[in-house]
């Protein structure tokens, strides 16, 4: 089952947009090579004006690996993990979705994944730009975590130990998804799509929760 992000009609608008923007980039680039393709011609194919193309992503690559630094992202995002639904009864649970939620939220889902794999293996820059961008956002990923701990009841001594213990949980909550997408690359004979992830993602969670209940 998916998750649906919990969010205004303002940021679904602008999420929308954004994905819009980084489908056409992936699409041009994949069929006419990364030189070869301007700011123009994405904002063209995206059917928006060169200057809303600036609002959305500072540069082509950008553009192409579907992420920007923005503090109004930062901001929404931290708001969205708060908030995410449903909750769900065990935390563990609760923060691998959630987790799963917020890099959907960064992510448009839109793009052709298979054409941006084949995108950074000719141009690994855009990997490491890629990368460079996730961890713009990795406070706001671990603040609105322990806010959301927080409103279940859980309390910490001090700063330092839920700075630490909320750092660490996102770090094992992370591991369904990681261990999901891991699976939907080896398994080679399936195109890599959103219900291929999901499917993995679920089968991922259930052998996540069962280990856990081993270790007890």
């Amino acid at each position: 089952m998916s998750s649906e992000p919990t969010e205004s009609l303002r940021e679904r608008q602008t999420r929308e947009r954004r994905a819009s923007i980084h489908a056409a980039a992936v699409d041009l680039v994949f069929d006419h090579g990364l030189d070869e393709v301007t700011v123009a011609r994405i904002a063209e194919a995206a059917e928006v004006s060169t200057r809303t193309f600036f609002n959305y992503f500072p540069t082509k690559e950008m553009a192409i690996v579907g992420l920007t630094t923005s503090d109004d992202i930062a901001a929404a995002l931290q708001r969205f993990i708060e908030d995410f639904e449903p909750q769900r009864e065990l935390l563990v649970e609760d923060l691998s979705f959630t987790i799963r939620a917020a890099f959907e939220f960064l992510l448009p889902r839109s793009a052709n994944k298979q054409k941006l794999r084949a995108i950074q293996a000719r141009h690994p820059h855009l990997g490491m730009l890629s990368m460079e961008t996730k961890r713009h956002y990795s406070e706001q990923i671990i603040t609105g975590i322990r806010r959301r701990v927080e409103r279940r009841g859980t309390t910490f001594a001090d700063d330092d130990t839920a700075a630490r213990a909320t750092r660490m949980l996102a770090q094992l909550c992370s591991i369904p998804l990681e261990h999901a997408f891991a699976s939907a690359r080896f398994d080679t004979e399936h195109e890599l799509d959103d219900e291929r992830v999901d499917q993995a993602f679920n089968s991922s969670i259930e052998l996540f929760l069962t280990l856990l209940e081993r270790l007890k």
